[in-house]
């Protein structure tokens, strides 16, 4: 078992009295972080591969390429914004989701 899921499974066993505590919240931003830097990977790949790619002289190769590039622009254009919102996310708003839960589990009690 990895140290993730050992650390998962620990955060699971935890009573409701725990939850968002500073314990899950340190976790939940690191998965956050590893999921962006996975993600970052994953859009240097698309790149090179758009870059790297040479002109076709048949015309019909040529429009099948412009849509698989139209097509994987659209993909790194939403895979983009995904970063963007994990990085706001994982260092603006943590602990803006610990009040919200926080305080929604007040209202719930």
């Amino acid at each position: 078992m990895s140290i993730d899921k050992v650390w998962e499974a620990k955060l699971l066993a935890m009573p409701p009295s725990d939850y968002m505590n500073a314990e899950q919240l340190a976790f939940f931003r690191q998965r956050l972080l590893d999921e962006r830097a996975e993600i970052e990977v994953h859009l240097n790949e698309m790149k090179e591969v758009i870059a790297s790619r040479e002109r076709d002289s048949d015309e019909s190769d040529q429009a099948s390429f412009e849509e698989e590039l139209r097509l994987a622009l659209r993909q790194a254009d939403r895979v983009s914004r995904f970063v963007f919102i994990t990085q706001n996310v994982a260092h603006d708003t943590v602990a803006e989701l610990y009040n919200f839960f926080n305080s929604s589990q007040e209202v719930a009690q």
